[in-house]
Order: structure tokens, then C-alpha cells, then sequence
């Protein structure tokens, strides 16, 4: 007890963790949707467990269809993926309780950051509000690098937040620097992360330059930046190679010539999923979400405005620059996935907006922080019973019966150097072990010939569940050639016979 006393921190952070616990009972599930990025995650992940190179994923890149999967993702999910295959096996059960734990520490380290700010309490309703939104609950079914990746990039952020610059801390710069090193291998986007510092660095040193102080902050910069690199470099290069790296790759899908057009598309696209997050559809009180998402833009757009007028902080050059990317980055299909890091930060300008208004009213702005953040839990209700009905049901992906019983005859009857063509490559690549293939479901058919014959793709699977009119425009062109050797309620397999 007298540790708690003299770290009360420690105490609110262990009551808040007593809240957290029911996110184990929310859509822990031992079954996965089609998705695909989750299954080269995996493969890489057994890959590092087994001694393997990164490349032996299974997957083959179509350059025709980029945004599908790059052709290796970058080290630093799949190398926390790894230790829990290596424990457990290829469960996906195991690792939907390990992304229902990295997340229960991702709201730890939000509720840690909130409180350099702002009243136990009022961090309390916070944190609640993002850990049991529907969105959230479900989106962490998903085996994704999202959660982890907003861990990491919280816990950079506050540490950076919380250091002494004007000493020689170099220590505390160091390990600002690693886990910046880690945020950046788990998702490229984590570069925000060092520019951000520079430019808080440099704002500052251009302040006081005549100080003395300016000279430490320096260094302790050029440690920090160090330490990240030292970390990139180390896994991502030296230990744990990919086929390509991951900014090289990314870089090539920003549409640059006609950055005007994608801003504008992505801007309105973000607008309505920042809403919706704070908006569940709901049977009843449905009226409740809706004045929320009425005030949530506003009050965000406000908060992030008056601190730039007021006092700027890192905090802001860091959204800034994150904001940025995600705008330019030509992808309006993630939902709030992308803005999940940013979640806390957008409550921290919120709550900012409505300290600054001083709303002459008789309750504490404690008191009704907690009363609208009780409104608000109480909207999940239905969306939560939801989750609970169904959280037990096979979701329509690979641990369906049918899909089962399609890999285990791939895995039987299709030579193991044979190429498979599958709309979600990288999930036959990690189900079946044959390398695969995939394909724009809109892909023209010269392109697709010569793709295939390229990589001597002989083996094409279908489902009925994921009908693409590429490839029943291909299995067309080509029936004279092709023969069904396996077929099921969902999918059909085929070969091409090769005449010679």
C-alpha cells in the first residue's frame, strides 16, 4: 500500500486496468475474416520464429494491384507476432487475446498521457469512451498492426513529453528514440514521430539560442535520432531483411500529380469516419450519438486551433504531420484504422475546446465530463449486445469448413513449387504453403495473361463468396485449357494444363 501512496499514478492506472479487464470477454474470437493483411503478418511472424527469411512468405507481388500487400510488410509487428506463434502455434484465438492485451496497454499509456493534462476523472471517461466503442471492439478482432503501432506511438510521444531537454538526459533520449525506431519498423507512417521532434527541437532552439540550453537540446536530439535509426536499421536490415523496404514501397502509391483531387476526396472521407466513430448505429437513443457527432469536428477543429494560436507543442506538429500524410495517401477504404493513433489526441483538442469556451454553468466541468461520458457509454449498448450475440460465430473466412477443406486439398494434391492464383493471395500463401498470386478484381486481361504466364501460375482458385470478373473472365478465355479438379459448396479449384 505505501507504494501506491507514494505513486498515486500507479493506483489509477490499476483501477483503470479493473475496468479494461471485460475487453478480454469482447470479440476474442478463434476465427478470422478474409481481410489479408493479418495473414502475411503471420507468415512473417512464423518466418522469424522458424529461422526463416523474411521473403519466404508465399506471396507473389502483382505490380498491377500494389495496395493489395506490399511483398514483405516491415519487421516490427510480425517480430511481436512471433514469440506467440512460437508458443501457441498458429492460433488465431492466441492472438486476438494478445491484440486484446497490446490494446489494453495502448489505453493504459493513453490514460498515462491524458493525465499531464487533465483530472483523473475526467481521463477515466475518456480512455472508457475509446476502449468499448463498437468500432474499436471490433476492429480489434482484426490481426493488425494498428493497435501496436498506436502503443508505441503513444508511449513516444509521452516519454517525449515527459523528458527534460534543457539537461543532458541522454538516457531518456535514447529510449525515446528506440521505441520511436520500433514505432517506425512496425508502420512507416511513424517517421511523423522524428520530424515532429526536429521541428519542436528547432522551434525551441531558435527561441533561446543564445542559452546555453540550446546546445544540450542538440545533442540530445541528434541521440534520440540516433537511437531510432540505430533500431530501423538494425532489425529491418540487418537481422530481418524484406524483399523491399517499406518506405520505398509505400512511397510509390502516393498519387503526386494529382495530390489537389486526392486531398479533397480523402478530407471528406475522413470528416464522415472521424463522425461515425462517435456515432453507433443504435435501435434506441440513436438521438444521443447523433448530437455527439454533431459537436465532435467542431470542438476538435477548435481545441487544435486555439493551441496553435496559444501554445504550441510537439503534440500539434505531431498531428499536424500525421494528418498530412493520411490526407495524401490515396486510400479511403480503412475506416477509422488509419486515425486510431490520433484517437486520444483528438479527446486531448476536444476537451482543450471546452476548457477554453468557460461555460458559465453551476457543475463542475468534472461532473460533466463524467455525465457525458456516461450518456455516451450507455449509446454502445446495443452495439455491444451485438458483439456478444455473434462474437462465437465462424466469420466468413479460412476456419470455415469449406475453406478448411479447400486448403487441406491444395495442401494434398497441389505440387508444393506450384503457383496459385486467389483473390486474397496472401491468405492461401500462409493456409496452404503454395506460393500465390493475386489480382485487381477489375484487372484487364492482357495484363493478367501475361502476369501469369510470367510466374507459371497454374492452379486458380474461386469462391462464390468473393466473385471477381477478372477471373471468370480469364477462366473463360482459357476453358479449352482448364480443367475443375476439386470443388465444394463455396470454392472451386482449377488447373490449366500446359501443352507442349
Amino acid at each position: 500500500m505505501s507504494f501506491f501512496k507514494k505513486n498515486p499514478l500507479a493506483k489509477e492506472m490499476l483501477v483503470l486496468f479493473a475496468f479494461l479487464i471485460p475487453l478480454l470477454l469482447f470479440n476474442v474470437r478463434s476465427s478470422h475474416d478474409w481481410g489479408g493483411d493479418f495473414a502475411l503478418y503471420i507468415k512473417q511472424g512464423i518466418n522469424i520464429a522458424e529461422g526463416k527469411p523474411q521473403g519466404d512468405n508465399c506471396y507473389i507481388f502483382n505490380e498491377h494491384f500494389p495496395y493489395l500487400a506490399p511483398p514483405t510488410y516491415s519487421v516490427g509487428f510480425p517480430l511481436l507476432l512471433a514469440p506467440v506463434y512460437a508458443w501457441f502455434g498458429n492460433s488465431v484465438l492466441h492472438f486476438s487475446l494478445y491484440i486484446t492485451f497490446l490494446l489494453m496497454a495502448t489505453l493504459l499509456a493513453s490514460f498515462v498521457f491524458l493525465r499531464m493534462y487533465y483530472t483523473r476523472y475526467i481521463s477515466y471517461v475518456v480512455v472508457l469512451i475509446i476502449a468499448y466503442n463498437p468500432w474499436l471492439l471490433s476492429f480489434k478482432g482484426e490481426i493488425l498492426s494498428d493497435i501496436p503501432f498506436a502503443l508505441f506511438f503513444i508511449l513516444s510521444l509521452m516519454l517525449y513529453l515527459k523528458g527534460q531537454w534543457d539537461i543532458k538526459s541522454y538516457g531518456k533520449a535514447v529510449l525515446v528514440g528506440a521505441l520511436c525506431g520500433y514505432a517506425l519498423l512496425i508502420k512507416s507512417i511513424g517517421i511523423v514521430l522524428l520530424l515532429a521532434f526536429c521541428l519542436d527541437q528547432g522551434m525551441t532552439l531558435f527561441q533561446d539560442y543564445k542559452n546555453k540550453k540550446g546546445f544540450t537540446r542538440v545533442w540530445n536530439l541528434l541521440v534520440l535520432q540516433a537511437s531510432a535509426v540505430f533500431i530501423y536499421v538494425l532489425f529491418s536490415k540487418v537481422l530481418f531483411p524484406g524483399k523491399e523496404d517499406s518506405y520505398t514501397f509505400f512511397s510509390t502509391l502516393f498519387d503526386w500529380k494529382n495530390l489537389g483531387d486526392v486531398m479533397l476526396i480523402t478530407s471528406d472521407y475522413y470528416i464522415r469516419v472521424l463522425q461515425d466513430f462517435f456515432h453507433p448505429r443504435t435501435e434506441k437513443w440513436n438521438f444521443i450519438p447523433l448530437i455527439v457527432k454533431s459537436f465532435v469536428l467542431s470542438f476538435f477543429l477548435l481545441g487544435l486551433l486555439l493551441k496553435l494560436l496559444q501554445r504550441r507543442s510537439v503534440i500539434d506538429y505531431v498531428v499536424l504531420l500525421y494528418l498530412a500524410v493520411v490526407l495524401c495517401f490515396p486510400n479511403t477504404s480503412q475506416g477509422f484504422r488509419y486515425l486510431f493513433p490520433l484517437g486520444v489526441i483528438f479527446f486531448y483538442y476536444i476537451i482543450y475546446a471546452f476548457q477554453s469556451i468557460r461555460l458559465q454553468v453551476a457543475v463542475s466541468p468534472t461532473l460533466l465530463a463524467v455525465l457525458m461520458g456516461a450518456i455516451i457509454l450507455f449509446s454502445y449498448k446495443d452495439a455491444l449486445n451485438g458483439l456478444i450475440r455473434t462474437q462465437n460465430d465462424v466469420l466468413p473466412g479460412p476456419q470455415e469448413p469449406e475453406s478448411i477443406e479447400a486448403f487441406e486439398y491444395i495442401r494434398a494434391h497441389v505440387p508444393s513449387d506450384a503457383v496459385l492464383v486467389f483473390i486474397k493471395p496472401t491468405v492461401t500463401g500462409l493456409y496452404t504453403d503454395r506460393n500465390s498470386i493475386g489480382f485487381r478484381w477489375d484487372q484487364d486481361s492482357t495484363s493478367m495473361d501475361k502476369k501469369f504466364d510470367e510466374v507459371s501460375a497454374r492452379y486458380f482458385l474461386n469462391s462464390v463468396d468473393m466473385k471477381a470478373k477478372s477471373l471468370d473472365e480469364y477462366l473463360l478465355r482459357h476453358q479449352q485449357s482448364i480443367d475443375t479438379i476439386f470443388t465444394n459448396g463455396k470454392f472451386q479449384l482449377y488447373k490449366k494444363v500446359v501443352s507442349y
